[in-house]
Order: structure tokens, then sequence, then C-alpha cells
């Protein structure tokens, strides 16, 4: 009984290390290529929402919607009480001065 045992510890347990090794190994390298898979995917949809948006910032739609807002903007600052030096009032300070 102890020679088969003897037998086992010298042959048996390096040939089933061997082989748990080497499946772990081929379930590293398909983890490896799943992940790789997934960081393809990733980048290919990363490339085509980057294309979108350089088409939409480069169109001349963009730039005249760019300078129309620039002169609504301009417009806007231009009519507003503050930049006229007139202060502007809040509800709050309004209803203190009427005595609220």
């Amino acid at each position: 009984m102890e020679g088969v045992l003897i037998v086992f510890i010298v042959i048996g347990l390096p040939v089933v290390g061997g082989l748990a090794f080497a499946a772990f190994q081929e379930y590293l390298k398909h983890k490896r290529r799943s992940g790789d898979d997934e960081l393809k995917k990733k980048v290919q949809e990363l490339e085509r929402r980057l294309e979108a948006l350089e088409t939409i910032v480069t169109s001349d739609d963009y730039r005249l919607f760019q300078a129309r807002m620039r002169e609504i903007s301009a417009r806007a600052s231009k009519q507003s009480p503050a930049s006229q030096g007139q202060p502007s009032l809040t509800e709050a300070q309004r209803n203190a001065e009427k005595g609220l």
C-alpha cells in the first residue's frame, strides 16, 4: 500500500499539477481574448461617436449657429438692466423696500 502512495506522490501529483496549470493558462488566454474583444467594440463605438462630433463641429450649419448665438448674446448683454448701470432687484429686495 505504501508503494502505491509513493508512486502516486512521485508521478501522479506532478502530472495532475501540470494539467491544472495548462488548463489555467488556457483559461487566462480565453479571458484575455474576450476582454480584447470588448475593448475593440468600445474603441469602435468611441471612434464612431468622435466622427459624428467632428462632422457636427466642422459643418457650416454649426458655424452659423455659433455666430448667431454670439450675436444674440451680445444683444442681450447690451439690453440687460445690469449693463446699463441699473441694479436689478430680487423679489425679496423689492418687498423689503415696500415694507412687506
